[in-house]
């Protein structure tokens, strides 16, 4: 029971943030003429809120469905990279368990066992832990989503609303810019992004973050051959 609500405690200032984005979401599927059961089958077997949002945008405006699912993928391609940090922590799980826990990654549940699990010795309190708090963020955005769409009539223009969607992201940026490195990474992000904004179909915005994700592995090789050698010594 600790172990829950401390997995709630850690969650919850992060998963307040899911409500607008779930709720962008959910107004865009009724607008865009989806049922019920498609919008929250989507929300439920598609868990990445910027790639449904891609995807909604996409297929209002016909577009051929192989571009929407490239898209998709090139904004989920961040996945694959949380995806190797929990491989090995997954390894020895039985095989629904994997599936469950990898359906359940995100940004959001990343982020809270990076800087939380820690603080656990045994890995299947640490496993726990992951799951826990990874629920509470599934919850939040299908109930988010499901309210989105039934309330969605009251948004009179949803373009409106895409303020919203960069909370969730900058709630999560926030506590890794009281390190130096993270502080530094944003910049260059930043930078990288208006320098190639003008470029087509996004590309700039993947090139940014291609820029910063070589950068900080880079950096952090670096740093892990120092340690190395000074353990060697």
């Amino acid at each position: 029971m600790h172990l829950l609500k401390n997995a709630f405690k850690k969650s919850f200032p992060l998963a307040i943030t899911v409500i607008p984005f779930g709720m962008v979401k959910g107004s865009l599927a009724a607008s865009g003429d989806l049922g019920l059961i498609e919008t929250m089958g989507m929300s439920l077997f598609i868990f990445a809120g910027a790639a449904q949002l891609a995807m909604l945008q996409l297929m209002m405006e016909n577009i051929h469905f192989v571009m929407i699912i490239i898209s998709a993928a090139m904004i989920n391609f961040r996945m694959i990279l949380y995806s190797v940090y929990f491989s090995d922590r997954f390894k020895k799980l039985p095989w629904y368990k994997k599936l469950i826990y990898s359906h359940m990654i995100t940004d959001q549940s990343y982020a809270i066992y990076q800087s939380s699990a820690k603080t656990y010795e045994e890995r299947d309190d640490k496993l726990r832990f992951y799951f826990f708090s990874a629920f509470i963020f599934f919850l939040f955005w299908q109930t988010s989503v499901f309210a989105g769409f039934y309330f969605g009539n009251a948004f009179a223009n949803i373009s409106d609303m895409d303020f919203m969607v960069p909370l969730v992201f900058i709630g999560m940026l926030g506590p890794h810019l009281k390190q130096r490195f993270g502080t530094l990474l944003a910049a260059i992000s930043a930078v990288a992004s208006i320098i190639f904004y003008h470029l087509p179909l996004n590309i700039g915005f993947i090139l940014a973050i291609f820029l910063t994700i070589y950068l900080a592995v880079m950096v952090q090789s670096k740093n892990n051959g120092r340690i190395s050698c000074h353990g060697k010594a």
